[in-house]
């Protein structure tokens, strides 16, 4: 990402919310003059104050001018249409007492409300009224003073604690994750901010690092507030500026609150101001006393407080003046006026008030020389004139009548007002928003656009790295680290309904009134959620169009010759990209020679024909470009297997399944170094030893528990089984991978880095508990795989939904956009529908099912590269995809490459058909059932093509648990044991009919949710499957009605084991059926997967 530069001056550290507007508080004891001065200083009269004790029990809101001499002066200028000043909003909070943080009087009413404002306006009263009532009989300010602040300071305790009490919560769950990491630092933070508050000291007043701040300002302190003290004067005392309160009050806030401001009012002669019809008597009134209102200091103190500035826009329509906080640059500033203008800004021509005034007009300051043209990273000063430059966005336009229904909605709890801030939030995130920052800052340096369209393609890409380097010299791709990204943040209500429930734990449980302060609240955390899962997309989708650019600039350029400084920005560029590697040459292979010992390579492999190592290419130097690298060094095709130590058993099995199967190819078994010499020696006996030792039934225990006749050998003649000895290599690659990234892909994520790290060039990438059921050489023959140079397979279609955020997070990282975009610039293909409306786009959880992936790298390297990123990105893949298994197609789409294969039928519940006595759905034969945990893939002809989980009837083998479950229930328990440990039997196939989509694809994809709410909604209305009756004990079978979902769960196999249908009830609901597809397998079939299955069983014979 760009990195920050550096300012000379430092950015001061902000306690409070950080936000543009400015919202206060008037607070203070019951019956000191706040609600009078409320109302006038917004002029809104609320009724005659009362003169007792909380007259005031609901916050009042209003908005008050923020006086501005410049705005004035700017409209005298324009003369325009509009008028558009800056606000100040305040809120009159019912009265204090003490006792408050304990609920006394109306405290927790006051506490509560006050946490929703950014400052403090502390008004304390310093005269004597008979007819006005002290809450404590009589007027003592500085022990009012006292009051307030050990009522904050106690409240804050409790505060403090409750977050504490949470974050231990965490804690203890132990574990080295993000979430405990964090609770761990911030446990000390909060416990040395309780002993503070104890000690009497108030949180604004202490040193606080930026880091600390960031928590300190979750956690709404009262004490940390900036505070303005109004010292509320009689108005004899205000026009002669004595009261005997004066100094003993300075002397108790130099000592209790250092820094903080002082401000003499008379309330009295402020209503009496408010009151008078024309500014003309105002001012004569205050001439005639010598004094001035106390008002507009108050106002222009406070925005000074917060560290709030002014800029203006201005024009004939309107001069508007619009408040911004100190530090902001030009795109963040222009996000103020409208939030597309944030990301699609170029650059802004600032004009200085002074500047204006003093040449008179716009023209002759552009004449002056004084009109100046800043980019993204002027920091904006009070009073600057912008006019902003930006790309035109998608939503470029004034607010309307619905987004003004928006804001009335945001205040509001019902399920409408919730869907309608939900709908605006898809807007608001929805993809086709996001517009490269790059791209528009590069095309704003370009003289001629359509020129340089017409330039080839080289000159184009050399000419926006050479932009890109010069703008980023220190860009280098991390690993995200401070990511918000919230996939439930479309869904305001349940967003809501947690902070309510949060807020209520820490009110001792006590249940919360749900008023417009808690909504606001709530509400401004929600928001800061939705702009923080934006900057993550947007982030990620800038990461993805940079490396769509370097893939389209340097990889497969048809052979075309760069010059020096295009070889010079390829190499520059991987080495940013791609920081998590260390170089090829680090990567160890170690292959089996004729004498079936193991020895390393000099070089990389090259196969021949017969799936032989003929020679080796010798290794480059460590500098070395190393995407030039792999691709050069990339041959033949081959069989890749990711594995560690724990696979070591599940590999045997599949060399003897491979074996058995005549394979050829040769295999690459790529680890992080993590695989012992003991397994890798099983794993080469497995794979070279002569069949008569390889089957020997003394090697196994299985033999003689389980298949005490068995004679493999034999059995392996009638299906032609001639056992070759296996190519096995083994590929290292720990040392490649720099050693901050290594915990980033392990597990699941070490696939990606295998398909980057193995030599061939067309592969097999399987898993090791995978088992092929064709030729491995046929694999590349299929017709899909032919066209494509690619084919996936699909997973279950089972009827688990995934979230808006998480496909439109997708299809931000894909290429979208045909028009001004860099992916026009370069001629990179947009995504179609093939992508945006597969499976997993339209709302389900899966799509791909990873266990064998099928590939020609050198024609889809670009979409490999896109897939360690997807990777690195953390929260946002995790928490959408299971493993790693989308990330295949993902990659490829991204990088602009549809010319993939999905595999007809999705994944098929592979077994035996269940009898009408065990089938959990008996009313109608025709519909057919096949009950088990493995998937498998059986291709457009018929033909099964593998199966993964290995061969045993369940993975963890819990014969006595699931006896107790119907419908082995049903059977012997001895039967049951005998099944557990015996290989599945294959005979029949079930592929259940592909769901509808769940969100519509269309020109506003996926935004509206009205089809994908309905269509939720109608499954309340059908009948329940078995997997969805509360007490299957009682009802194990359902025989008046024919199942209602393609697949059902049940609780065998540790939750693994599927019953799949071939027909369901339509999802129409018009009584008819939706259909799938039914196999049965021919005989010879049947017993060859018999034959593997058991030799797959025993393949625990101890060959060392």
């Amino acid at each position: 990402m760009p990195p920050k530069k550096k300012v000379v001056d430092e950015k001061p550290i902000l306690l409070g919310r950080p936000g543009n507007n400015l919202k206060s508080g008037i607070v203070g004891l019951a019956n000191v003059g706040k609600s009078t001065f409320f109302q006038a200083i917004t002029r809104c009269p609320l009724g005659n104050p009362a003169n007792y004790p909380f007259a005031t029990i609901d916050p009042e809101e209003a908005r008050v001018i923020v006086p501005s001499a410049r705005f004035e002066k700017l409209c005298e200028m324009y003369k325009p249409k509009s008028e558009v000043p800056a606000f100040l909003t305040l809120y009159d909070i019912a009265g204090l007492t003490k006792g408050a943080h304990k609920g006394e009087g109306l405290g927790n009413n006051f506490l509560a409300n006050i946490r929703a404002v950014d400052s403090i306006f502390q008004v304390v009263r310093c005269f004597e009224d008979s007819d006005i009532i002290h809450i404590n009989d009589e007027v003592n300010p500085v022990a009012d003073l006292e009051i307030i602040k050990d009522e904050l300071r106690l409240k804050d305790i409790e505060f403090a604690q409750k977050h504490l009490e949470g974050l231990e919560k965490i804690t203890k769950r132990g574990g080295q994750s993000l979430e405990v990491k964090k609770a761990k630092e911030e446990v000390l933070l909060v416990q040395r901010i309780i002993d503070m508050l104890e000690e009497g000291k108030r949180i604004a007043n202490q040193t606080w690092t930026m880091k600390e701040v960031e928590t300190i300002n979750t956690m709404l302190l009262l004490t940390a507030k900036p505070c303005i003290y109004l010292l509320n004067l009689s108005e004899k005392d205000y026009i002669r500026k004595k009261n005997k309160w004066l100094g003993k009050i300075k002397e108790w806030v130099d000592a209790n609150s250092p820094g903080d401001v002082i401000i003499p009012i008379s309330v009295c002669l402020e209503e009496k101001l408010s009151h008078m019809e024309t500014d003309d008597e105002r001012e004569a009134y205050c001439k005639e006393i010598g004094v001035q209102s106390a008002l507009p200091k108050i106002i222009t103190t406070m925005r000074a407080k917060l560290d709030l500035i002014s800029f203006f826009t201005s024009g004939a329509d309107e001069v508007r003046e619009w408040t911004i906080r100190k530090w902001y640059t030009a795109p963040q500033a222009a996000g103020t006026i409208h939030t597309d203008l944030e990301r699609t800004f170029i650059l802004a021509e600032v004009m200085k008030f002074d500047d204006l005034v003093e040449y008179g007009d716009e023209k002759s300051v552009k004449a002056a020389g004084k009109m100046m043209q800043k980019g993204k990273d002027y920091y904006v000063e009070d009073g600057d004139i912008l006019y902003v430059r930006a790309a035109e966005g998608p939503d470029m336009k004034e607010p309307s009548i619905e987004s003004m229904d928006d804001r009335i909605a945001e205040s509001k709890f019902d399920p409408a007002s919730f869907k309608r801030i939900d709908l605006r939030t898809r807007r608001k995130l929805h993809y086709s928003n996001y517009v490269s920052d790059y791209y528009l800052g590069f095309k704003s340096t370009v003289r001629d656009m359509e020129e340089l369209r017409k330039k080839p393609l080289d000159e184009k890409c050399q000419e926006f790295f050479e932009d890109f380097d010069k703008k980023y010299p220190q860009f280098e791709y991390t690993i995200p680290r401070d990511w918000m990204f919230d996939k439930g943040v479309s869904k305001k209500k349940t967003f809501f309904d947690i902070e309510y429930n949060r807020m209520r734990l820490e009110n001792d449980g006590i249940e919360l009134e749900r008023t417009t302060e808690l909504n606001h609240l709530i509400r401004e955390k929600y928001d800061k959620r939705v702009e923080d899962t934006y900057q993550a997309t947007k982030e990620m989708a800038e990461m993805s169009t940079l490396m769509r650019a370097y893939g389209k600039c340097f990889i497969n350029t048809n052979g075309k010759l760069m010059n020096d400084k295009q070889k010079s920005l390829y190499d520059h560029m991987t080495l940013k990209l791609f920081p998590y590697f260390n170089g090829l040459d680090l990567v160890s292979y170690e292959t089996i020679d004729n004498s079936s010992q193991l020895i390393p390579l000099d070089g990389y492999p090259v196969y021949g024909g017969a799936g032989e190592i003929i020679t080796t290419i010798p290794k480059g130097k460590n500098n070395e470009n190393i995407m030039e690298t792999i691709l050069n060094n990339t041959n033949g095709k081959g069989i890749a297997i990711v594995a560690s130590n724990r696979h070591g058993r599940d590999i045997i099995k599949l060399l003897r399944v491979l074996r058995a199967m005549n394979n050829t190819l040769p295999i690459e078994i790529i680890y992080n170094n993590d695989i012992t010499q003991r397994v890798k020696n099983n794993i080469i006996a497995s794979a070279t030893v002569g069949p008569n030792l390889l089957l020997d039934p003394n090697k196994s225990g299985s033999y003689i528990s389980v298949y005490p006749d068995l004679d493999l050998l034999k059995a392996s003649k009638e299906f032609g089984s001639q056992f070759p000895i296996q190519k096995v290599t083994f590929v290292g690659y720990r040392e490649a991978i720099r050693h901050s990234y290594r915990a980033k892909f392990k597990g699941y994520y070490s696939k990606i880095i295998g398909l980057l790290f193995t030599t061939f060039k067309e592969v097999v990438l399987i898993d090791a508990d995978t088992i092929p059921f064709v030729d491995m050489k046929d694999l590349f023959e299929l017709e899909d795989y032919k066209q494509t140079g690619s084919l996936f397979f699909r997973d279950r279609a089972l009827r688990d939904t995934n979230d808006f955020i998480e496909t439109n997070f997708f299809a931000s990282l894909f290429p979208t956009k045909d028009q001004d975009s860099l992916e026009q610039l370069l001629e990179i293909p947009t995504v179609t529908n093939k992508t945006l409306a597969n499976t997993y786009m339209t709302g389900y959880r899966h799509q791909q099912e990873a266990g064998m992936v099928i590939m020609d790298r050198v024609k889809h390297f670009k979409g490999i590269l896109m897939m360690p990123t997807i990777a690195l990105t953390g929260e946002a893949i995790r928490l959408s995809i299971w493993g790693e298994k989308e990330i295949y197609w993902l990659g490829l789409s991204m990088a602009g490459d549809e010319a993939y294969a999905f595999n007809k039928y999705a994944a098929a519940s592979i077994g035996s058909l269940s009898s009408n006595d065990h089938t959990y759905y008996p009313k109608d034969p025709q519909i057919h059932e096949v009950c088990l945990s493995h998937p498998g893939h059986i291709y457009k002809d018929g033909r099964l093509l593998w199966i993964n989980s290995g061969f045993s009837y369940c993975k963890k083998n819990g014969s006595l648990r699931d006896s107790k479950i119907f419908p082995l229930n049903t059977i012997d328990p001895a039967t049951v044991v005998n099944l557990y440990s015996s290989p599945v039997k294959i005979s029949h196939g079930v592929v259940p009919p592909d769901l509808p989509p769940l969100r519509l694809s269309d020109g506003q994809h996926h935004i509206d949710y009205n089809h994908e709410e309905t269509f939720i909604q109608s499954w309340t209305h059908r009948a329940k499957d078995i997997d969805e009756v509360d007490d299957t004990d009682k009802t194990p079978r359902i025989s008046d009605w024919i199942p209602q979902k393609g697949w059902i769960k049940s609780p065998m196999c540790s939750g693994y084991y599927y019953c799949a249908y071939d027909q369901i009830a339509s999802y129409s609901n018009d009584n008819t059926r939706d259909q799938g597809a039914y196999f049965e397998f021919p005989q010879e079939k049947v017993d060859l997967y018999d034959f593997l299955g058991k030799l797959w069983m025993t393949g625990d014979a101890r060959l060392t």
